[in-house]
This record gives structure tokens, C-alpha cells and sequence, in this order.
């Protein structure tokens, strides 16, 4: 099944690398010392991406040239203050990036860290709670159904946790622990999530998503020539098949998708939708906690590790301090030499 785009088809994959490569002994030496410096500091979250992965590989973190590898070393390097911000899902909201972008957040009806303080009059209305500096902390909360006492007791360990810890997903300790509500925007059925996956400005996957407190349905698609073709297979576990077309209001999402995307190296963009209306979910610098599956995360062919360029990164346009300088112009030169036809 496949969906072609009423809209100009402006981002196209990217044409293959040649092979990521020291330009000198004395780049190659550099980058060995990086290395070492990675698995002596941050061994942590590279035996974490080991064993996520479950296959053995050689990591390289020095010269990333897979997906799972840039994950990785976005998390040691490429520290954009962006990152903070679009990370915390109260704060995301202030970003003039998404402000010029003409489709809004989902409403914030209120943010904090103590649950004493939470709204009465929330308690009589529909809402949606999560922890604004976490992921995969959500409470679907019906009118009536949700005291106070509850309330406490299920955001407790959420406001005790940092997120990210374990694969070293350097934003999230930055962020204050807090509680945010935001209103449901319709029936389970009837809301779905549209997950953009882009590298600067490049559309190369989407997920749609379904009824999330019920079936949770789930179908993923690539964009192909201008067109959206449905990925076949059985749906991941915990999923079930989504078999319904994407949306019209895709494409409208897709327009705004590429416009955030342009201004970062890889980010993924969700939006919520009830067929009609369209807003904003949250950005993602840290997908899965910085991993793909299979050949997606691990090879160098995938689309997912030549669509993203690094030399668009904060760390790879902004001068570092130290060895980190004489690195990151290093790698400029790596860069560029696979870049170059």
C-alpha cells in the first residue's frame, strides 16, 4: 500500500557515503585517544547499547558511522542547549522554533512538583498526567476517577526518578522533576500519534498510532520518491496491527515535521490528531533511549545513518574547548571527505 504526496517532494534521501576515515595519522591517533576516552568514562552506556542491541559489534563513538553510534555520541559530544529545553515537556513550549510553525502544543492545564498544589477543579475534567522531565510515566485519568491520595501515590517514584540515567541520555539530568497535566483531546479511538522521523528537514519514516489505552494499534511507513509506502510485516510486540490509511491531516503535520526538523541533525517530531484538529506532541533527540533495531541501528548503509549528518550538529558548528576542538575539527575532516563525490 502506498500514499503519494499531494506536496512538493523537497527532501529526498541521501545519496550513499564513502566509508568514514582518519585523514591523517595524526586524525587517527586523535580519534583512538577519544575512543579510549569514551569507554573509559562513559563504559556505562556503551555496555548499555551492547546489551540493548543483544548482538556483538565493534562500537565506534570516535567516528560514528551508524545510527546507534551517532546516538551515542550525541550523548557524550553533542550537548545543544536545545536538547534541555525540548526535552522538558513544559519548557518545550517556549521554543520560538515551534512558535513560528502555525500548529500549536497541546495545552498545558497545569505544571508542578507538588501534588498538594494540583488543581481541584482538574480532578472534574478528563486529563492526561506525565512527568514533564520523563518519558513512559502516563495516567489517563477520566473525570471523578482520580483523588488526590491516588494521585500522590502514582507520581511519587516518577518525581523521585531522573530519566536517562542508564543509557546516558545527557539532557534528562538537567531537567527539573515535575508533573504536568494536559486535557484528553478526544476518545482513545478516535486521538491518533503521528511520529515523524527527520534529519534536517528530511522526512525517512513515520509511525501512526492508535487507541493508546486500548488495542495500540501501530503501523510505520517510509518515505520513498514522494510517496509513503507501508511497511509490511507483523506489528511489534505489545502492538497491535494498525491497518487503517494515514490521515489526511498527514501531510499538513509532515509540512510542519520538516520545517523543526530542518533545525537539527535528527530529531523526531509527534504530533497528536483527532482527524481534525493537529497539535504538537514533543521532540525526541533520544528515540528508544538512543537506539534503533537491527540493521537500522548497526549499518552504515542504513538510510537512518546516511540521512543523518553530523556536520549539521551543535557540537560540529560550535568551537569546543580543549582536545574536544582538536577532535570535533578532526572529524570535520572525516566528515567532509565522506561527503565529497
Amino acid at each position: 500500500m502506498t500514499l503519494a504526496s499531494p506536496v512538493p517532494d523537497l527532501h529526498q534521501p541521501a545519496p550513499a557515503q564513502r566509508e568514514l576515515r582518519p585523514q591523517s595519522r595524526a586524525d587517527a591517533a586523535l580519534f583512538a585517544a577519544v575512543e579510549a576516552w569514551a569507554r573509559l568514562r562513559h563504559g556505562k552506556a556503551l555496555r548499555w547499547l551492547r546489551k540493548t542491541e543483544g548482538a556483538p559489534r565493534r562500537q565506534s563513538v570516535a567516528l560514528p558511522d551508524c545510527a546507534n553510534d551517532k546516538f551515542t555520541w550525541r550523548k557524550l559530544f553533542d550537548h545543544d542547549p536545545r536538547f534541555v529545553q525540548l526535552s522538558d515537556k513544559a519548557t518545550q513550549r517556549d521554543w520560538p522554533g515551534a512558535a513560528r510553525c502555525g500548529v500549536p502544543w497541546v495545552p498545558m492545564l497545569w505544571v508542578g512538583d507538588d501534588i498538594a498544589a494540583f488543581p481541584d477543579a482538574l480532578f472534574a475534567r478528563d486529563i492526561i498526567l506525565k512527568g514533564a522531565h520523563c518519558s513512559g510515566r502516563t495516567i489517563f485519568a477520566e473525570a471523578g476517577t482520580l483523588t488526590r491520595e491516588a494521585l500522590h501515590a502514582r507520581t511519587r517514584r516518577t518525581l523521585r526518578r531522573t530519566h536517562g540515567r542508564k543509557a546516558a541520555e545527557w539532557a534528562y539530568r538537567h531537567l527539573p522533576h515535575r508533573i504536568l497535566a494536559e486535557p484528553m483531546l478526544g476518545s482513545s479511538e478516535a486521538v491518533t500519534d503521528i511520529k515523524f522521523y527527520t534529519y534536517g528537514g528530511q522526512i525517512e519514516r513515520v509511525i501512526h498510532l492508535s487507541d493508546r489505552r486500548g488495542k495500540l494499534g501501530r503501523s510505520e511507513w517510509l518515505w520513498r520518491d514522494g510517496t509513503f509506502r507501508r511497511l509490511p510485516g507483523p506489528p511489534q510486540p505489545g502492538f497491535s496491527d494498525l491497518r487503517a490509511e494515514l490521515p489526511d491531516i498527514t501531510w499538513r503535520a509532515m509540512e510542519t515535521a520538516q520545517d523543526l526538523g530542518a533545525h537539527f541533525d535528527h530529531v523526531r517530531v509527534d504530533f497528536l490528531s483527532d482527524g481534525q484538529g493537529l497539535w504538537l506532541g514533543e521532540l525526541t533527540f533520544y528515540t528508544n533511549a538512543g537506539f534503533y533495531h537491527g540493521d537500522l541501528g548497526t549499518s552504515p548503509a542504513a538510510p537512518t545513518n546516511r540521512m543523518w549528518d553530523l556536520r549539521r550538529s551543535w557540537f560540529m558548528q560550535s568551537p569546543q574547548r580543549g582536545w574536544r576542538e582538536a577532535y570535533r575539527r578532526a572529524l570535520a575532516r572525516s566528515l567532509e571527505a565522506a561527503a565529497a563525490t
